[in-house]
């Protein structure tokens, strides 16, 4: 079920895309608002790839041949439940899969905190700690 919710994102994030018509390569744009639509466009696609990079971090074997159930511990080893289901869920997935959605993430907290470079004769000063912790 959790593959299917996070097939289901990504068909939504393309299908904002083709209506806002940018590509990731283009050049930062040069109107507050589009930079705006494009940079929180790039955050929600950064927090919605996240639990990639948590499992990726903290909960994904090194090793193929171990198939426990992953654990999720927060800094002081209690366990983290709800992400710890998550966790699970992840774990059914091809590690493939995991990988590119965890790229997806990182790319994406890159993309926002560039979204506002296209916009002259202004200092617009992006929020990677909020990016990041959100």
């Amino acid at each position: 079920m959790i593959v299917q919710f996070f097939d289901a994102t990504e068909r939504i994030f393309h299908g904002f895309r083709e209506l806002h018509l940018w590509k990731d390569s283009d050049v930062p744009a040069s109107d507050i608002l589009d930079a705006r639509v494009r940079a929180k466009y790039y955050g929600l696609q950064c927090v919605g790839s996240r639990p990639f990079i948590d499992y990726l971090l903290h909960g994904m074997s090194n090793s193929q041949s171990d198939r426990t159930s992953p654990k999720a511990v927060d800094a002081y080893g209690k366990p983290r439940w709800k992400a710890s289901e998550l966790f699970e869920a992840i774990a059914l997935m091809k590690p493939q899969q995991v990988i590119r959605r965890a790229r997806i993430c990182v790319s994406a907290a890159v993309r926002s905190t560039f979204a506002f470079d296209g916009i002259l004769g202004r200092l617009i000063l992006t929020n990677i700690v909020g990016t990041s912790h959100a």
